[in-house]
């Protein structure tokens, strides 16, 4: 534990600039580029003694029940990512706000909730905290309407997210089907114009250095490469949540200086297709990536029922009949869930251009068989008009 003797005075600290230049409407004239924070000691700070090192105090921290209570005063940070990586736990120790934080893959958060930090000098900081796409009670299409509506309602009250959090586990040996699902509908909910204002988070680091540290740099370092490589466009959009206050505090501060760094104001794809473009949910980017999974996930599901039956009929064992019956029952009625799923969403894109394509020919069909009845009387016309010439002789045909 730091004390306040230690910790040099700051005049004007750079994460108080940062989020005066996010709260001033007139950020966008003259904006310079800030420069990247100075680091802090990693030690787990109180709330007050971290905002007085940091040059403000927290005054209070509100759980939000709307966007209704949103304010363009508000600096705005969704925190996402799979269930089990940690955004209720980050949200908890940046705000010392109790509520329930799940300590296993059961998810605890099946609604976007929001909590507002105020500061002494009327700054107001909204954390967000998001579902992930592989929730134990809704499906990943609820999943989706949820999180979509409520970025929607955000852009309709002309609010802007500031930024983004993408939390991934760093003991996770490997990019698994659930991770780089959620990973990849994240991408489309955000859209490529806004990976200049994500960060991307390992969770699960341990606070102190251990024999797993080498493996977890390797993993990071993998993770980077092929997997977030299309995302990060600056260094600072990668860092590491080490469980502590500061550690989270270190990570804000990257996200208000690469906000406060843009150049013109930012709206995720999702926002821009829901209301902008007015479509669906099911027609949106991430509505049709989703849709796409299902499919798949639908088409594997049933090839192993089918091998599941097989090895049912080729078993005589009991004991082993009985763990194929369950595990068969347990994949139809996934198999089933996911298929209600792809109805409630109806045709994928590409289907219904199909039907379309279909429908127009089904319906110009009395046209073009009138404009080609029509061409084949004029070609008709044509031809006797060629042989009454071929026919006539040339003296005739001369001009005097």
């Amino acid at each position: 534990m730091s004390s306040n003797k230690n910790v040099p005075p700051l005049k004007e600290p750079v994460i108080r600039k940062a989020i005066k230049s996010l709260s001033d409407p007139l950020w966008l004239k003259n904006l310079p580029r800030l420069s990247k924070p100075p680091r802090r000691a990693n030690t787990d700070l109180q709330p007050k003694k971290l905002s007085r090192e940091m040059g403000y105090e927290v005054l209070s921290v509100v759980e939000l029940t709307g966007v209704q209570q949103l304010t363009p005063e508000d600096i705005i940070v969704a925190v996402m990512g799979p269930t089990g990586t940690g955004k209720s736990t980050f949200i908890q120790r940046t705000t010392n706000y109790s509520w329930i934080v799940g300590h296993s893959l059961q998810s605890h958060t099946s609604v976007v909730k929001a909590l507002r930090v105020s500061f002494s000098d009327g700054i107001s900081l909204v954390l967000v905290d998001t579902p992930g796409f592989d929730d134990t009670n809704k499906s990943d299409l609820e999943i989706l309407k949820i999180i979509a509506k409520w970025f929607e309602q955000v852009y309709r009250r002309k609010l802007e997210i500031s930024g983004i959090l993408y939390l991934h586990r760093i003991t996770d040996n490997r990019m698994g089907g659930t991770p780089r699902k959620n990973l990849e509908l994240f991408k489309k909910v955000c859209g490529e114009d806004y990976f200049p204002l994500m960060v991307l988070v390992t969770t699960m680091w341990s606070e102190r250095s251990d024999e797993d540290e080498a493996v977890f740099f390797e993993r990071e370092s993998q993770l980077q490469k092929d997997y977030w490589g299309d995302i990060i466009k600056d260094p600072a959009q990668v860092q590491r949540f080490r469980g502590t206050q500061s550690s989270a505090w270190n990570i804000l501060e990257e996200v208000f200086t690469l906000a406060a760094a843009r150049q013109r104001h930012k709206i995720l794809e999702i926002q821009q297709e829901l209301v902008d473009l007015s479509k669906q949910v099911p027609d949106t980017s991430a509505g049709q990536q989703l849709h796409g999974m299902m499919e798949e996930l639908v088409g594997k599901q049933s090839d192993l029922v089918r091998r599941l039956q097989d090895e049912l009929i080729k078993s005589s064992d009991p004991v082993i009949l009985r763990a194929i019956m369950g595990e068969l029952r347990d994949l139809q009625q996934q198999r089933e869930k996911v298929q209600k799923d792809l109805r409630r969403m109806g045709p994928s894109l590409a289907e219904r251009r199909r039907r379309l394509n279909g429908l127009l020919f089904e319906r110009s069909g009395p046209l073009r068989r009138l404009t080609q009845s029509r061409l084949h009387a004029l070609k008709q016309k044509l031809g006797g008009f060629v042989q009454r010439i071929v026919r006539t002789p040339v003296q005739s045909r001369s001009v005097s």
